[in-house]
């Protein structure tokens, strides 16, 4: 069995290495405490948003960054909004508007991971959840932020 190769997908599949508290192995079995159980559940989720931003912007994303902390908070967020049918939808279409025209490429790419989000939860997304969207893509995807370490 190739482990080298088999241990990043264990880490997709359980929410990544931050998500992880601690790991124990005996020779059948890895054991591993995690910090948010339901982040196991929304890996997959969560990896395929990943590709999307990556794809839109064509630049790999550092996974060990603060914004992408960050980004993840807001999704997990963002999920028990969804499953409590209690999405943001309060702002004014100005507001919207003026978070679409500053940021246009990163709305374009949250309409796209709206877009995964709406077919993988079988619920729309708001207007208001999109432009929360597009400023965290904007955030992960700053020049200063891609590849780069955060100070």
């Amino acid at each position: 069995m190739d482990y080298k190769a088999l241990a990043p997908q264990i880490l997709e599949k359980v929410g990544g290495e931050v998500n992880i508290v601690s790991m124990a192995h005996c020779a059948t079995r890895l054991r591993l405490k995690l910090k948010d159980e339901s982040l196991a559940d929304k890996a997959g989720m969560f990896s395929q948003v990943f590709e999307v931003i990556e794809g839109a912007f064509s630049q790999p994303l550092d996974r060990d960054l603060v914004n992408v902390a960050r980004f993840i908070t807001h999704l997990r967020y963002f999920f028990v909004r969804v499953h409590s049918e209690e999405q943001v939808q309060d702002h004014p279409t100005s507001f919207l508007d003026a978070i679409a025209t500053a940021y246009p490429d990163a709305h374009r790419c949250a309409r796209r991971v709206a877009d995964i989000l709406e077919l993988r939860l079988g619920q729309p997304i708001t207007e208001d959840e999109i432009s929360y969207l597009t400023l965290h893509v904007a955030r992960l995807t700053q020049a200063a932020s891609i590849g780069k370490p955060e100070k």
